[in-house]
């Protein structure tokens, strides 16, 4: 818990759908607020996560530090960091949301955290700000790994349900920055066109 921060949970989003006879809700997205005590940003900041992570990657490093969702509400902004629906603490339905990819230690050791040990491009070997080797084994890429969660295959869909999500939130908390990263990219621009009045910045 952040000091001067009152946290709060909710969902947006969603709908009820019935299969084989049972109803259950999909597509919604579980949202955490972080609410400054002493707010006085502007707009607040919504962060939204990249593929095969959840909220969590903004709220704290693999190496124990104090994540970006943090760094903005000590600094008077709300802040809500969302899991996508389908993904993390946000219900994933394989009858409505399909198949799901699953990540794969080897490829985030090549691509993103180790990429200098591979050099599968002119400039990977420049990557040094990752924290350890990163590689299996390593504590902090064990812990980074075991924050990584499967997510929906179908990259369209998966841009549907996160446009709808983010729109929905907006509509519920008004004007605000959007923050997003890698795989969440599209989202924030769908969104944006979505509701221009309400996207600050992106």
């Amino acid at each position: 818990m952040t000091r001067g921060v009152e946290h709060r949970y909710f969902y947006v989003g969603g709908r009820y759908c019935r299969s084989a006879g049972k109803t259950s809700r999909v597509d919604q997205a579980y949202v955490q607020h972080l609410a400054p005590l002493d707010g006085r940003a502007a707009y607040p900041i919504v962060m939204i996560h990249g593929g095969g992570l959840t909220g969590l990657c903004w709220e704290s490093t693999p190496d124990g530090r104090a994540g970006w969702a943090d760094f903005f509400a000590r600094r008077g902004f709300p802040t809500y960091v969302m899991d996508q629906p389908a993904r993390g603490r946000s219900a994933w339905s394989p009858e409505e949301h399909g198949d799901l990819i699953h990540p794969e230690a080897g490829r985030i050791e090549r691509h993103f955290t180790a990429i200098a040990d591979f050099n599968l491009w002119e400039r990977a070997k420049l990557h040094t700000r990752w924290p350890g080797s990163g590689r299996v084994g390593d504590p902090v890429f064990d812990q980074f790994f075991s924050s990584m969660v499967p997510f929906v295959r179908d990259r369209h869909l998966s841009e549907r349900l996160a446009t709808a999500a983010g729109t929905a939130l907006l509509d519920e908390i008004g004007p605000a920055i959007l923050m997003t990263h890698s795989q969440s990219g599209p989202h924030g621009w769908h969104i944006a066109d979505a509701r221009p009045d309400l996207v600050k910045r992106s």
